[in-house]
């Protein structure tokens, strides 16, 4: 028999809306019956606020800035931040230092586009990331982050510096704003030290949509010197920039920046020109000196003529070994 509630009884409806939440985000978190406490990030007096309260949420586990909510968590219990549909206007840094804590999107994977979806955002040039997660195999789910700063200091949109980060169905765009796009060792997503382990899924990082990349260090994904950043695996993600000159890049790697294994599967590796009028030379700047290999492995590379020119960087590619394997030329 169905159960059935009294229309009003707000301790059915958070009792309802605690159960469910608790198995989804289990289930999609992978973490089973050790699902910790669940916040909420809505806007301030704004219908999903008054839709959370209605259903019973207490305000006090409703927030309404990122690093606000991350303070109120606990590391180490699985704690989950559900982000709201919306826009959210960060402007300051959030230190994501807690581990085995995981931010959720309720706005399904997200697409590119910034215009709806659930978005964290800044564009206060001094924010130098906004998300810079530093705790221990912490989960990022169908979330969208951009940074807008219109400064040199405005360099990444995410910094991942943790290890065994998991970052599935989310967008991460930077180098949004002028100046950040011309500036050396800008990015979208960057991989600092001790952010080994990455795990990466049908994720969309760097856009065509914003400014041209004005610096040939800058790229959509940048592996930072000295880092040391080993075994990271990017699957079904889309890498991307828009250029116009033809020494950019879509993936920079700093010196020692790499270690062991960077593996690619079925990832596109976009750059596109106006009037496909620029040809990067190489989607992979690679000045890495530590031993390591990038696997290519089915992956696509459009509007490049070869994925690095680096000829001491060892990379497979299939089905086509050969040296250009995968890169997309103009039909005939």
């Amino acid at each position: 028999m169905a159960r059935v509630f009294n229309e009003g009884s707000r301790f059915d409806r958070k009792r309802e809306l605690k159960e469910r939440m608790m198995v989804w985000l289990a289930a999609k978190l992978g973490v089973g019956p050790s699902l910790g406490d669940v916040y909420y990030l809505a806007t301030a007096d704004g219908a999903m606020e008054a839709n959370l309260l209605e259903m019973g949420v207490k305000s006090s586990d409703i927030f309404h800035s990122l690093y606000t909510a991350e303070d109120a968590m606990t590391s180490g219990q699985n704690d989950v931040l559900c982000v709201t549909y919306g826009t959210y206007t960060e402007t300051a840094e959030t230190d994501w230092d807690k581990s085995s804590t995981h931010i959720v999107g309720l706005g399904g994977p997200q697409q590119s586009g910034f215009d709806v979806g659930t978005i964290l955002t800044t564009a206060t040039g001094t924010v130098g990331a906004v998300i810079h997660n530093t705790g221990t195999r912490n989960q990022f789910h169908d979330i969208t982050v951009t940074n807008s700063g219109a400064a040199a200091t405005a360099l990444t949109a995410f910094n991942n510096a943790g290890p065994g980060t998991r970052m599935i169905g989310c967008q991460i765009a930077g180098m949004l704003g002028a100046t950040a796009c011309d500036t050396a060792l800008a990015s979208s997503l960057q991989m600092s030290a001790n952010g080994y382990y990455f795990h990466c899924e049908d994720t969309i990082i760097g856009t065509t949509d914003g400014q041209v990349i004005g610096a040939d260090t800058a790229a959509p994904l940048y592996f930072v010197a000295s880092a040391m950043v080993s075994d990271n695996y990017f699957k079904n993600c889309l890498i991307q920039g828009r250029i116009a000159a033809v020494t950019r890049v879509l993936l920079y790697i700093g010196e020692l920046g790499c270690d062991r294994q960077l593996v690619f599967d079925g990832c596109t590796f976009y750059s596109f020109s106006v009037d496909h009028g620029t040809t990067m030379t190489q989607a992979i700047s690679d000045a890495n000196t530590s031993t390591h290999d990038i696997i290519i492995k089915n992956c696509a590379g459009i509007g490049m003529t070869d994925w690095t020119t680096n000829a001491n960087m060892t990379y497979s590619s299939s089905p086509d070994a050969g040296t250009a394997g995968g890169i997309g030329v103009a039909q005939t």
